[in-house]
């Protein structure tokens, strides 16, 4: 009966397997918007990432996990640019679903830009202390209620002649535009589809910049991959110095929030995925189902005692056999009498001493 009940117990984690590779064996758009460089899902911004080479051709491409405050990180291969003559400023591009930085953090960026360098944001959701830094007023409605929304058209003004170009796509719209701004500092770069700017420019007198673009949906795998849109962000990225000798693919702001920083794991990157989240947890079940049932205490087996065996008839039979092969029937048939007459005397108490008639 308790081995019916193990067996039974183990029917919901097959159904669970079943269930789960039958699921993932039906294909289903990922409508995640990660905007994560080595997502190559619809809204993941694989393209934008691996694009960076031919919009810098002459410019070392890196990544970026750590915190700027303080941004020690590349000031050294800066300077080693710098000596060597040529280089322009590090550019700095952020591509976040959201954007959260600290005081220290904030300064820190703009300290990069203090010192010459360039940097580049696109978020989908800014820290209001962020945008009050600028003098900007954005729209008040969430960017996540616009990615229900289906399609998104986007201008950008080309950086040598000034003329603007539109550029469209069907997918999630996700989009923030700037309703006020200070004309007299702010250079605008982009427009949505109503005329408002989403993408704008600040020039420092130490020849660095900060660029502001609110529509990062448009760097998206599937904007970019839509007829002929990776134009688009070539000529979004034209308006920073293509002489550029180092530019930085910053991740550090897409997994982190105002005092808390997320590792950027292996498990993270399993979590990330649909059907490896389900593999990994029915993976964890069925351990977990393993461990409840092989812990519980088992009964030691008995061991089989056997009966003990008459050895004397054992040892009767071998001497017998012993004599037997010798033919040495004389001396057999006195141990025999000597057998006997030793029984007489221990059980019948007769002597034997003298063996006559009687």
């Amino acid at each position: 009966m308790k081995r019916r009940v193990n067996i039974l117990s183990f029917f919901p984690i097959v159904f669970l397997i079943i269930s789960t590779i039958s699921g993932c064996g039906k294909k289903h758009v990922d409508q995640r918007v990660t905007l994560w460089r080595l997502d190559k899902n619809p809204y993941g911004t694989w393209v934008a990432y691996n694009n960076l080479s031919q919009i810098f051709p002459e410019a070392t491409i890196q990544t970026n996990t750590q915190s700027p405050n303080p941004f020690k990180l590349y000031e050294a291969v800066e300077e080693s640019f710098s000596s060597s003559g040529g280089s322009s400023g590090t550019v700095t591009i952020i591509i976040t679903p959201q954007l959260r930085p600290d005081v220290h953090e904030w300064v820190a960026l703009f300290n990069k830009v203090r010192r010459g360098e360039h940097v580049f944001i696109s978020a989908l959701d800014i820290d209001r202390t962020v945008i009050d830094s600028l003098s900007l007023v954005t729209s008040a409605m969430s960017p996540e209620l616009f990615l229900l929304i289906d399609s998104l058209e986007v201008s950008v003004f080309e950086p040598e002649f000034g003329e603007e170009y539109v550029f469209s796509y069907p997918g999630r719209n996700g989009e923030r535009w700037i309703e006020s701004l200070d004309s007299n500092y702010t250079n605008i770069l982009g427009k949505n589809d109503y005329g408002m700017a989403n993408y704008v420019r600040w020039n420092f007198e130490s020849g660095g910049s900060l660029s502001l673009h609110l529509v990062p949906m448009a760097f998206t795998n599937y904007f970019l991959l839509h007829k002929n849109n990776l134009r688009y962000y070539d000529m979004v990225l034209s308006h920073l110095p293509k002489r550029t000798r180092l530019v930085v693919w910053d991740d550090y702001f897409r997994n982190h929030t105002r005092g808390a920083v997320k590792d950027f794991s292996r498990l993270q990157v399993i979590l990330s995925h649909q059907s490896l989240r389900w593999a990994f947890f029915v993976v964890l079940l069925i351990f977990a189902l393993l461990y409840l049932f092989e812990s519980k205490r088992r009964q030691a087996l008995i061991p089989v005692i056997s009966r003990h065996r008459n050895t004397s008839l054992d040892f009767v039979r071998t001497v017998g056999a012993l004599y037997f092969q010798k033919k040495d029937n004389k001396n057999l048939a006195q141990k025999i009498i000597a057998h006997f007459l030793e029984r007489v005397r221990t059980k019948y108490n007769i002597s034997t001493t003298t063996l006559d008639e009687e």
